[in-house]
Parts: C-alpha cells; sequence; structure tokens
C-alpha cells in the first residue's frame, strides 16, 4: 500500500507539471499562482503544497525535468566524439533548433524561460544556468582551438559567447515572431552558417 501511495504522489507531481508547463507559458508567470495552477489540476492548495514549497521551486523543478535530459544527452554525444569539435557545436544547434520545433515541452519551457529574465525571483537563476552552459560551450571551443579548428582571430571565450548568443538570438527572434515549422526546415543550414562563421579558414 506505501509503494502505491508514493507511486500515486508521483503521478500526481508529474500532472502538477504539466499543468504548471502549460499555463506559465500560455498565461505567463507573473499572471499563473499555484492556487490557479491547483484548481486547473483539479486538487486543493494544500496538495500542491506538498509537493512544491513555492512558485520557485516549481520552476525550478519544471527546467529540471525538462532541460537536464536534454544537456545529459549532449553530454554523452560530446564525451563519445574524436572528430571535429566544431561538428559537435553544428549538431547541437542544428539539434537545439528542431528540438524548439517538435517539442511541445521545450517550447513551452523556452517561453517560460524567456520571461523568468524579468522576474526577481527567477533572474538569478537564469543567469547562473547561461553562465553554466557558455563555460560548457567553451570547454569545447578549447578544444576546437587546440585542435586548429577554431579562426585565429577569436579566443575560445568568445567563440563560446558568439555561438551561444546566435542560439539565443535565433530562438528568441523565432518566439517573438510568432514561430513557425521553418525553423525545424532551416535548422541544419542555420547551424552550418554559424560554425562556418568560427571555423578556420583551411580547417
Amino acid at each position: 500500500m506505501a509503494r502505491k501511495t508514493k507511486e500515486e504522489a508521483e503521478e500526481t507531481r508529474r500532472f502538477l507539471m504539466k499543468t504548471a508547463l502549460k499555463l506559465f507559458s500560455e498565461q505567463g508567470i507573473q499572471n499563473t499562482t499555484l492556487a490557479v495552477v491547483a484548481k486547473e489540476a483539479g486538487v486543493t492548495r494544500g496538495a500542491i503544497y506538498w509537493h512544491f514549497k513555492d512558485k520557485a521551486d516549481m520552476l525550478l523543478a519544471l527546467w529540471e525535468s525538462i532541460f537536464s535530459p536534454l544537456e545529459l544527452a549532449y553530454e554523452k554525444h560530446m564525451d563519445g566524439f574524436t572528430g571535429d569539435p566544431l561538428d559537435i557545436l553544428e549538431e547541437i544547434a542544428a539539434s537545439f533548433f528542431q528540438l524548439a520545433c517538435s517539442s511541445p515541452d521545450i517550447l513551452q519551457m523556452l517561453k517560460i524561460t524567456r520571461q523568468s529574465w524579468s522576474d526577481p525571483i527567477l533572474s538569478e537563476h537564469c543567469r547562473k544556468m547561461c553562465s553554466d552552459e557558455v563555460k560548457s560551450i567553451q570547454v569545447i571551443m578549447e578544444k576546437a582551438e587546440n585542435a586548429g579548428c577554431l579562426r585565429e582571430d577569436l579566443s575560445a571565450k568568445a567563440a563560446a559567447f558568439s555561438f551561444y548568443g546566435y542560439l539565443e538570438g535565433v530562438i528568441n527572434s523565432w518566439l517573438s515572431t510568432g514561430g513557425g515549422d521553418w525553423l525545424l526546415t532551416e535548422a541544419e543550414g542555420m547551424a552550418r552558417v554559424m560554425i562556418q562563421g568560427l571555423r578556420k579558414s583551411n580547417s
């Protein structure tokens, strides 16, 4: 019986997160309280506070559940790749664009993340997340630099910021203009253009 209760509690938590993901992305972080999430999910406010301390706690749980598996998949791919480091980043960029179009959960989370920068509670988490991602990209850029693939007039750090800024800029512009399937079909070409700008001309 105890195991069943634990499983039911986990199922309730997943349902609450799915409900919150939809509401946060459609109605906005500021306009969506935990009480609103509880009502939409058909549970009491006490039930939702049993699973989450506050709204920030729920949002962090959403980030963890949606973005962490994606990051782990990238890390696994990078660890097993022995070729050109810039080819890794080209594939990551293309995959990111494709997933933004094809995964409803990731698309909704990207919409929420855009709002989070202006939220006083969540902005610090956004800054840390951005910093961590740039550092991870810089590690690959340093490998590209050591392999003689990266253009000589650009440091690994500057290349990392350029790559991250390109991805963020494309996604933000795409979301701001209403999205669309074109990003899915153009993903590989856009990723290739970015990497060509970072690559040493004779590599």
